[in-house]
């Protein structure tokens, strides 16, 4: 299941927006995470290995509205490494 690990605590109940490239997906929060439905998990994934820049925005405990930016270079092949090293065939 694909998350992201904010290091703070989001606001209970709240969703987060995820968004790879110009695709956007929402994300259910509990504590510092922040998780796909089942149904939306390959595709974020899919969307991810495809995509150039990741962008993630939520609302923490305090109610502080973040966003953090990430650069998806290299993650197709890191993928691929770790389903090679835990024998994963996709």
């Amino acid at each position: 299941m694909f998350s992201v690990t904010a290091g703070y605590p989001y606001k209970k109940d709240s969703k987060v927006q995820l968004q790879i490239d110009k695709q956007k997906f929402e994300l259910f929060t509990k504590d510092d995470a922040a998780w796909a439905a089942d149904q939306a998990d390959r595709k974020i994934v899919d969307t991810l290995l495809k995509g150039s820049g990741l962008t993630v925005k939520g609302t923490s405990a305090r109610g502080t509205q973040t966003s953090d930016t990430y650069s998806l270079g290299g993650a197709g092949q890191a993928y691929g490494e770790i389903n090679k090293a835990c024998g994963v065939k996709r």
